[in-house]
């Protein structure tokens, strides 16, 4: 709802959802390559990094403990409908 996406230069990109899924997409086609369930609302986009030679993807979960207020009613049934809670997952990506 919030949050944004991510795109790599090897042609993925990535995004969550209020519902805690984490996908990661063929930035060409659009086909769902995978998904994680991270366990609360992710309403920022994912970062990436490099340490050792090795390429990183985090993303940050929790929802919001209210609505901004230009949302209102409806913004307030899109944070009910997360799940509560919040961490930080890393995946190395490639192999």
């Amino acid at each position: 709802m919030l949050g944004g996406a991510l795109t790599t230069a090897g042609g993925l990109l990535f995004y969550g959802n209020v519902h805690g899924i984490l996908k990661g997409v063929d930035a060409k086609t659009g086909d769902i390559l995978w998904n994680f369930q991270a366990g609360s609302g992710i309403s920022q986009g994912p970062v990436t990094f490099e340490v050792g030679g090795k390429q990183y993807l985090t993303v940050v979960t929790g929802r919001l403990v209210g609505p901004p207020s230009f949302l209102g009613a409806i913004g307030e049934r899109v944070i009910a409908a997360s799940p509560p809670g919040g961490n930080i997952v890393t995946f190395e990506l490639g192999g």
